[in-house]
Parts: C-alpha cells; structure tokens; sequence
C-alpha cells in the first residue's frame, strides 16, 4: 500500500503549516546530524510540535524523507515546465535546459541533497522523473529525423539517469562542478553527440578530434 495515501493528508492552513514547519525541521536535523540520528523525536522538538502531532501526518523517518524528496522532485518538474513553457525546443536546448534544471537544484540546496545522497536515497522521486521523461520523449518525437537512438522513451531515460547520477556524483565528491559551466557543457557535449546525427557538426558542439589535435 502507498504510504503517502495511507496517512492524513493536510486540508487546512493550519494542518499545512503543521506539516511544512516538520518538513523544514526534518531537512535541519538531516543536514546537521545525518540519517542515522534522524528520528521523529527530535524533529518534532526541532519543529516545536508534538510527537503525537507528527505521526497525524508521518509514521516514520522514512515518510519524512520519502516526502522531502518528493517536493524536490516536484520543484524541479515545475522548475523544468516553467523554463520549456509548452515550446518546442531543439534538442540540444532540450537537453542544456534538462541539465540546468536538475544541476541548479542540486546545486540551490546542495547541503540537503548531500545528506540525502549519504543517507542513501535518491535526490529524485521516481514518478516526478517519468513525468520529466515523457516531456522529454515528446521533445525528441518532435525531432526524430536528427535523433540517431530509435526508442526515444529509452533515450530519454539514458539522458535523465546519466544527468542525475552526474549530478548525485558532484554533491557526493566534487560540489565545486555544480558551479560555474565547465561541467553543464561536457553533460551537454556528451548527450548531443548520442543523441543527434553528425552532433560535430552542429552549432556549439566542437569536433572531438580536433581537441584531440590540440591535446
């Protein structure tokens, strides 16, 4: 049974500001204490609520994580929707305004997302990432007569999964990539080049072989 549905669901302002002051206090004790001392307990003091109060709506740590990340999750899908804004753009604006959008909320919250990347949960929940997938498959039927892949909904996925695990890597060892441009242009350089038919030649992609020369 999905636990999202099996709990109480907050209808008023006050059951909803209830339950966003526990979401801000599981993202604190996350953050400064890590997963393992994370317990309901010490949230609800965090969040100045009862422990009684918190299980109206949580009945355990791993709810409160499940739904911190599905509100990321969210964030970025409305992120994303709100940047491509129902146009239909070429596939390598496609693919730089997917890399942007999941690097930028890696990188706007990047002490939760390494607590999450550490408790061993994923930065994005799986429901939020088809969405992002069918909006990207529908990007690329669009322009199917430049793609080299032939099953664009896989191709689609390769490019979410790999921008993702690059993005879950950065916070994990390298935070400083997820500022600045130098790895949004390799991410994009690489997906390009799977994805479109004689990429090298494309405006903005610069030929492999040549920086092979100048190496």
């Amino acid at each position: 049974m999905d636990n999202k549905r099996s709990r109480r669901s907050p209808q008023q302002s006050r059951s909803r500001d209830t339950v966003e002051a526990i979401l801000v206090a599981t993202a604190r004790v996350l953050v400064k204490d890590g997963f393992e001392k994370l317990s309901t307990n010490r949230v609800a003091r965090v969040a100045g609520v009862s422990v009684g109060s918190l299980y109206q709506y949580f009945s355990s740590k791993h709810e409160l994580i499940e739904e911190l990340i599905e509100r990321r999750s969210e964030a970025m899908l409305q992120d994303y929707e709100a940047r491509v804004c129902g146009q239909e753009l070429p596939v390598e604006e496609s693919i730089r305004t997917m890399v942007d959008v999941i690097l930028d909320s890696r990188r706007l919250d990047r002490e939760l997302a390494s607590a999450l990347s550490a408790s061993g949960r994923s930065s994005a929940a799986p429901n939020h990432l088809r969405e992002v997938q069918a909006l990207l498959t529908r990007s690329f039927m669009a322009h199917r007569h430049r793609l080299q892949p032939q099953n664009l909904e896989l191709a689609a996925f390769l490019v979410i999964s790999s921008i993702e695990a690059a993005a879950d890597s950065a916070v994990a060892g390298r935070p400083e990539l997820l500022e600045g441009g130098a790895l949004r242009g390799e991410l994009v350089e690489l997906l390009v080049r799977y994805l479109v038919r004689d990429s090298a030649n494309e405006s903005g992609v610069r030929p492999a072989v040549s920086q092979a020369q100048s190496a």
